[in-house]
């Protein structure tokens, strides 16, 4: 087990190269290709550099609403208005609801699958 020393020595060497760390990162570098460059000055595993790399860069540079919205907006494609969405069309009892646009096909022929 690492002493308390030790541990605390891994921290220092991180903050110390924080500004040098972070440019990396900003290029474009993952993660574990920055670790790997650094791993000679910085005396710690790759996840608690990832750790470090969360807590000391990511959530010191940007607030965590920001990083949250950033995210979502960029996962979630835009929504139309409720206004331009259909209302659900209600089937009559004994047909099965047909999904508009799809042309549905009892038996698939040749020419439909290729």
């Amino acid at each position: 087990m690492m002493s308390r020393r030790q541990a605390t020595a891994g921290r220092v060497a991180f903050l110390a190269r924080r500004e040098a760390i972070w440019a990396e990162l900003v290029k474009g570098w993952s993660v574990s290709s920055v670790h790997r460059q650094f791993a000679a000055e910085v005396p710690i595993g790759l996840r608690q550099f990832q750790f470090y790399v969360k807590r000391y860069l990511v959530e010191k540079s940007l607030p965590r609403f920001v990083a949250l919205a950033e995210v979502s907006s960029a996962a979630a494609p835009a929504t139309p208005p409720p206004s331009s969405i259909p209302a659900p069309q209600r089937a009559s009892h004994g047909s099965e609801p047909t999904p508009q646009g799809f042309l549905r096909i009892s038996k698939p022929t040749s020419s439909d699958l290729y």
